[in-house]
């Protein structure tokens, strides 16, 4: 440690407020909604007490294998009690490592801060998932498509199917398409938006995931007719 370097002795909690505050200028509303859910939900109420200072890797690693064993919510039963800690279920390894990346990253911002010297995560690796196999991703060639779309056709979301089809957009971008974004001369779509679910259960319409998702993309006639 440097000579006369005072950690913070902020609690974890008023921190990660702080933290959320500042990168809210430069999050998605949905991610910063999810970032502050976990926080609240996950982080605070078992880690939110520890003096920024006296946080460690230790104490980091307790909170993750706590989470993996008995960390999802308590539910409340017909007797107005709450489930006990042992009856809970385990989060899975990918919300364990969704929460690992929040606190890596605020703690990386609390070093720039010079609220602490090293961040406790750096360490730390997120638990992983042995069982867990390969994502499959299952691509149709040409005449599985042809088949598929042919049998799609008449259903109420068949010109959203076969944009997504033939353009390659994800799913928020296609809920956000308009009819401006229709570029008929050009025979193109410029992607412009994207809608999200928030934590709130409310649909966001708002900007594409980031500045090189906002693009056009040329499509067939075939597509412009549809």
């Amino acid at each position: 440690k440097e000579q006369g370097f005072v950690p913070s002795d902020m609690p974890l909690c008023d921190y990660l407020r702080q933290w959320l505050n500042i990168v809210k200028p430069n999050l998605e509303r949905n991610t910063h909604e999810s970032y502050t859910w976990e926080i609240e939900h996950h982080i605070n109420p078992v880690l939110g007490h520890i003096p920024l200072g006296a946080l460690t890797p230790g104490h980091i690693q307790e909170f993750y294998i706590g989470k993996l064993e008995h960390g999802r919510l308590p539910k409340r039963r017909k007797d107005g009690t709450t489930q006990p800690l042992e009856e809970r279920q385990g989060l899975s390894v990918r919300s364990v490592r969704y929460l690992h990346s929040i606190l890596r990253q605020a703690l990386e911002k609390a070093v720039d801060l010079e609220y602490i010297q090293k961040n406790p995560c750096a360490k730390i690796s997120p638990p992983t998932d042995k069982r867990r196999q390969e994502e499959k991703i299952v691509c149709l060639d040409a005449e599985q498509l042809t088949d598929f779309l042919s049998k799609a056709e008449g259903h109420p979301d068949y010109a959203l199917i076969y944009t997504a089809a033939y353009t390659g957009m994800r799913q928020s971008e296609l809920l956000a398409l308009t009819w401006d974004n229709v570029l008929w001369k050009e025979s193109a779509i410029r992607v412009a938006g994207a809608v999200n679910l928030l934590e709130s259960g409310e649909f966001d319409h708002g900007r594409t995931k980031n500045e090189s998702s906002t693009r056009v993309i040329d499509i067939t006639s075939r597509t412009l007719e549809v």
